[in-house]
């Protein structure tokens, strides 16, 4: 399916500061858009936040060859984490440009800036993110934010040490705890997303998002515009609202065969509606059980097709979207799946054999989700890690309790017998 990324952007001063500080880019022809918000003062936010655009921009350009061979292979995570792995170099190469320049400025010293970066490659947007600037997705009339603040009181929110109330009371709890080029290094966060005709995506500073907080459900009735409209409409609520720091705002537009499209969101819907029923993921909510998608892939098989082999190392959990499956165990059958339901659940945490061989009955698809994929999304998603992983042990603890009490019934009805 072929997309065409419409995209609009605009920047102002705001209502309350001086001088713009703020950046943004547009490069349709690499995909790749982005907002800045600098830090620093004395005009040296305003060099951070443009040499870090102006660094990515070159950065991904001679990237240009390899994401391109990238872009048509983008169904496996592996090459969606090869592209996010070049967008965080580019990251960090901008980051080492502004901290080595802030050294040779004495003026400039500490200055830094938020990054929101969104880099289009065929059906897929690849995000990256520094500090509190944030991007949106506004997809069949529901509002997702994309991206995590990295402020004191998300920070602490997501170790889950500290009372919320006592987070909330912190006098500093909005100040930024990551940031380009304030160190030589820096920790971006990054996802991959599947695009369907009809999204929007918007990228804004924090001079919007701040005033977002409490109307998020009404970003999407600015998007009916072109994308410029909605990019100035968008400043000028935040300025009507206070306008108490520069706001930037990138709106894109995802166009393309709407009957594809629909089609496209009916299946996206569904992969995430079933894996948010499978029993070990039941306690998410609907945006963690769409970020848990974003490692996964889809396989289609057909009808005889071996899905795993009786002894294989067992790598994946498998859920099944269509199609039923037959469970074999030492040739012989044992077991019928049918859509929705799930195999492979212990391979997420340790790597044995596969107790059974699983045959296509039908033409199936199914969602697969490597173990290395979802260890590597524990370690990126701590919170949520720690909030999967202690409903895994219920599950399994009642999954051993109602064997215990299948095994105790057992030897009971044999003494009977004796």
């Amino acid at each position: 399916m072929e997309l065409t990324i419409r995209a609009g952007g605009f920047t102002d001063v705001g209502r309350t500061r001086d001088h713009n500080e703020d950046a943004f880019l547009i490069d349709s022809a690499l995909g790749l858009y982005v907002v800045a918000d600098g830090m620093g003062g004395h005009a040296a936010g305003e060099v951070a936040s443009s040499m870090t655009v102006e660094a990515l921009r070159l950065a991904l350009s001679e990237k240009r060859a390899a994401l391109s061979e990238l872009a048509t292979k983008l169904a496996t995570p592996r090459c969606r984490e090869e592209v996010i792995s070049h967008v965080e170099e580019a990251v960090q190469r901008a980051c080492q440009e502004v901290y080595a320049n802030a050294q040779a400025h004495e003026d400039r010293r500490g200055m830094g800036t938020t990054l929101v970066v969104c880099l289009v490659l065929g059906e897929c947007a690849f995000v990256t993110h520094v500090g509190d600037s944030r991007m949106y997705l506004v997809r069949d009339g529901a509002v997702r934010q994309l991206t995590y603040d990295h402020t004191v009181r998300n920070e602490l929110i997501r170790r889950g040490n500290t009372p919320l109330a006592e987070i909330e009371a912190l006098p500093y709890k909005h100040a930024i705890t990551r940031a380009v080029g304030t160190y030589e290094q820096t920790q971006p966060e990054s996802m991959a997303l599947e695009l369907v005709p009809g999204d929007r995506l918007v990228l804004a500073t924090d001079g919007l998002t701040g005033y977002l907080d409490d109307h998020s459900e009404d970003l999407g009735s600015y998007l009916s515009e072109s994308p410029d409209e909605a990019a100035t409409a968008l400043v000028a609520f935040a300025n009507t609202s206070g306008g108490r720091d520069n706001v930037s705002v990138v709106v894109l537009h995802v166009e393309g065969d709407s009957n594809v499209g629909r089609e496209r969101s009916r299946r996206l819907t569904l992969q995430r509606e079933t894996l948010g029923s499978v029993p070990l993921f039941s306690t998410l909510d609907d945006d963690e059980v769409f970020r848990l998608l974003q490692p996964t892939e889809s396989r289609n098989y057909a009808y005889g097709d071996v899905i795993v082999r009786e002894g294989d190392p067992g790598e994946a959990l498998f859920v099944i979207l269509s199609g039923k499956v037959r469970i074999d165990r030492n040739g012989e059958a044992i077991n019928v799946l049918k859509a929705g339901e799930v195999f492979g659940e212990m391979s997420l945490l340790r790597n044995r054999g596969r107790s059974a061989s699983v045959i296509a009955l039908d033409s199936s698809e199914l969602l697969v989700l490597h173990r290395r994929d979802f260890e590597a999304f524990l370690r990126d998603e701590s919170r949520l890690g720690v909030k999967i992983l202690s409903h895994f042990v219920h599950v399994l603890a009642e999954r051993l309790d109602s064997t215990s009490d299948e095994l105790s019934g057992l030897r009971s009805s044999l003494l009977s017998d004796e």
